[in-house]
């Protein structure tokens, strides 16, 4: 045996551990090894297992590059959780306490107003000493007594807490808003248990008589004021301008929840008029009163008049609306039939059948919108807007929608990716304890002889499949032109979870194919069924490869039809792919190629940490080769992340649909929008029962 691969296996084995098995089996393998190399290999081999470490710049260098990726990456990170955790506590805050469910906020985790005014406190909050009891936005109406906005605030929470009005409730709505009967109706809610509905019969009976005739007293106080004008939208409109302005998609959230926690809120007319009216008309067939019928009807009719004469202010005002009137025509009708009275039996039956037809044409409209909007990628929001006509929208003012959606989801996956990595590097990382000194110091001869050829390479494979993710991501026809809420999420999620799959396999398939470098570098002795295992993991990672194809390409070539064929487009009713769905079935191909590429990553985790330590030094470089891959890649999942907030914060603030307009400050511009025609053909046919009557 040449004199340098005797000191090569002399230094060697000066640091392999007592067990003689152990010793014997290096033995055997350095052998080996050493027929492979030259003279020069074996004395620089031979000095660095002397030194038993890399020279101490290349080692300073290598640890202060992964220190600072690892770093500016968990910076990101925290930067990014910090904004998921603080909208998650301003929602909980806002909605809490108009819940009353929760101990005083903590304003500083309210973004913008961090250190509010006393009034934007009363305004968003209420009083936090009193979040349990009725009495909570008291000192808000107490703060401005002629401001009737505040007042009717603090009526509807006191209604929503079943708490008792004031003494002086007429006096005070007569004396801050003349004219105005709204809150009149709004306090009919405060009888709505002096009635019971017979679920059998439909009929009604009034089991607290005072109650009852509290609650017509205020109908009667409504119905002859002269406007009934909703003044929750001025107060929500002058809350939401107190919010920080929406920016990105949870801020917009934010403000959404704000607006829908609210009591009473889009709703003037309460639901029990539902059931106190029919009920008093009840009252009046049982005493064959048709005046008092009549008189009661046209309370009725003139309180509807003006319920639909001013703009709309939500799709839950407008759903009630409809439903009452509908509730109370029916009722109403059966009465005057009873009662000869043919002039409002034809108007009640004709105004009940014209609702009906609307209904149906909201179907229809419901229908057709989703087939325009989201069965082509377009809105993800506005077709659930359910029971409003729905206009014809502009592409260009859906797209904002659909993109900071988007964003706001690969800004999350890009999250959970990076956490991903940074466990997977950090076990990686961690491996190397599992070896001896000789298995390190054969390890870190290796990584010198052949880092600068095996890791461009194997970085370049963990960056291109993130990399190509976010190019189709954002291209014309990749996933952003997709759907969201439509089936589209369950493409982009598995997409990028091909990425994350692709991104740890293809290192590792790259740094088994060049490394060991035979002849022309320090090898170790290959394992049996090593080229074999080698050729499993370039399969695992064209499995992946394939999955992302499917999942990418088959719904755009099949225009998408497939996609929207039944419910969310990908299953049948039952929840299985149909045989002529063809997306279905790429899904779960997809999904299946996917499993494969899992399965062989969990197969090596495992065989890593079972093998025999004879075999330590070849797992143990290929470790250190794909612990800088990794970091490559959790660093650009770090740095993709405030670019996502970036692109998602220039989408959010170019939106038209949704955001909340303090002007209109329905659940979203959009919804404003759909509810407007909705209005127009209440009033229409209002106008028409009459004109037939």
């Amino acid at each position: 045996m040449p004199d340098a691969a005797e000191k090569f296996i002399h230094a060697a084995l000066a640091a392999a551990p007592s067990d003689k098995e152990v010793r014997q089996h290096l033995a055997a393998e350095l052998t080996a090894l050493a027929a492979t190399a030259g003279d020069p290999s074996l004395e620089e081999a031979t000095r660095l297992l002397k030194e038993g470490r890399l020279p101490r710049s290349t080692r300073q260098l290598w640890k202060a590059i992964s220190a600072a990726m690892v770093l500016t990456a968990i910076a990101c990170m925290a930067a990014n959780a910090w904004h998921f955790h603080t909208y998650r506590q301003t929602a909980s805050q806002l909605i809490g306490s108009w819940g009353g469910k929760i101990t005083a906020p903590d304003d500083s985790t309210i973004p913008g107003i961090s250190a509010p005014t006393p009034h934007q406190r009363l305004l968003l909050l209420g009083d936090p000493g009193h979040l349990d009891k009725p009495d909570q936005f008291q000192g808000l109406s107490l703060s401005a007594p002629d401001n009737p906005v505040y007042y009717g605030i603090f009526i509807r929470k006191l209604l929503s807490r079943q708490g008792a009005l004031p003494g002086d409730f007429v006096e005070r709505v007569q004396a801050t808003d003349p004219g105005n009967g709204i809150l009149f109706l709004t306090a009919m809610e405060s009888a709505s248990k002096s009635v019971r509905a017979d679920k059998l019969t439909g009929s009604h009976r009034i089991v607290d008589p005072a109650e009852f005739d509290r609650a017509m007293r205020y109908f009667h106080l409504a119905a002859a004021a002269p406007f009934l004008r909703d003044r929750i939208e001025d107060g929500t409109g002058e809350r939401v301008a107190a919010m920080p302005p929406a920016r990105d998609f949870l801020s917009m959230l934010s403000q959404i929840g704000f607006v829908l926690t609210q009591e009473g809120v889009y709703s003037s007319v309460p639901f029990s008029i539902a059931s106190l009216l029919p009920a008093a008309a009840e009252k009046c067939q049982a005493d064959h009163d048709p005046g008092a019928f009549r008189q009661l009807s046209a309370e009725w009719r003139a309180i509807s008049e003006k319920l639909v004469r001013d703009e709309p202010v939500s799709l839950i005002d407008l759903i009630i609306k409809r439903a009452t009137l509908m509730a109370v025509s029916k009722s109403f009708a059966t009465v005057a039939t009873d009662l000869g009275l043919n002039e409002e039996s034809t108007y009640y039956s004709n105004l009940g059948a014209a609702l009906g037809r609307l209904k149906q044409e909201i179907d229809a409209s419901r229908h057709q919108a989703e087939a325009t909007y989201s069965y082509t990628r377009g809105d993800s929001l506005l077709p659930m807007s359910k029971g409003t006509l729905i206009p014809e929208v502009p592409a260009a003012d859906l797209a904002p929608e659909r993109l900071t959606l988007h964003a706001f989801l690969q800004r999350v996956t890009a999250f959970l990716g990076c956490g991903l990595f940074l466990i997977i590097g950090g076990g990686v990382a961690a491996y190397r304890f599992r070896g001896s000194a000789l298995s390190r110091s054969l390890a870190l001869i290796s990584f010198r002889m052949s880092w600068r050829k095996t890791l461009p390479p194997a970085t370049t494979a963990a960056l291109v499949p993130l990399l190509l993710f976010q190019l189709h991501v954002w291209s014309p026809w990749g996933a952003s032109y997709w759907n969201a809420f439509w089936g589209g999420l369950i493409l982009t999620n598995l997409q990028a979870l091909a990425a994350l799959i692709l991104a740890l396999l293809l290192p590792l398939c790259v740094v088994r194919r060049f490394h060991p470098d035979s002849g022309k570098s320090i090898r170790f002795a290959e394992a049996p069924g090593h080229r074999r295992g080698e050729w499993f993991g370039w399969g695992a990672a064209i499995c992946g490869a394939a999955a992302w194809i499917l999942a990418s390409v088959v719904p755009y070539l099949s225009g998408f039809d497939a996609l929207f064929t039944h419910d969310f487009g990908l299953f049948a009713g039952v929840g299985k792919p149909t045989i002529t769905d063809s997306c279905g079935i790429a899904i779960w191909t997809a999904t299946g190629l996917l499993g494969l590429g899992a399965v062989y990553l969990a197969f090596i985790a495992i065989r890593a940490l079972i093998s025999s330590r004879a075999r330590l030094p070849l797992r143990l470089t290929v470790a250190k080769l794909l612990l800088f891959p990794y970091l490559a890649a959790l660093l650009f999942l770090g740095l993709l992340q405030p670019v996502l907030h970036a692109v998602e914060v220039h989408w959010a603030t170019h939106d038209p649909i949704n955001g909340i307009d303090p002007l209109h400050p329905a659940v979203g511009r959009g919804e404003y929008r759909t509810m407007i025609p909705t209005y127009a053909r209440l009033r229409q046919l209002l106008q028409e029962a009459a004109e037939s009557s």
